[in-house]
């Protein structure tokens, strides 16, 4: 029974760990091959579209977007806090 559950344990640490952290150091380098958007619309049936874009093909607006849409604690921050064109638009 201990072999059992250390087994399940050992299993657990490898499936739970090790492998997310080897993927993020492989897809730091390599495109992944697909993503969740890509599977769900492949379960949905409109096919896989797999055509990498470089960032400089973006437009730049887009590209802003991302970034202030990763910034969640945007309005958290004290006015002092943010840079000049943050407290431009928050004001």
């Amino acid at each position: 029974m201990r072999k059992f559950i250390a087994g399940l344990l050992a299993l657990f640490i490898l499936l739970g760990f090790v492998i997310p952290v080897a993927l993020v150091a492989i897809y730091r380098f390599v495109p992944p091959p697909v993503t969740a958007l890509m599977v769900q619309r492949g379960t949905e049936g409109r096919g896989l579209d797999r055509r990498w874009v470089p960032i400089e093909r973006i437009s730049p607006r887009l590209v802003r977007a991302i970034i202030a849409a990763e910034d969640a604690r945007l309005l958290d921050r004290k006015p002092k806090q943010l840079s000049g064109g943050q407290q431009q638009r928050v004001a």
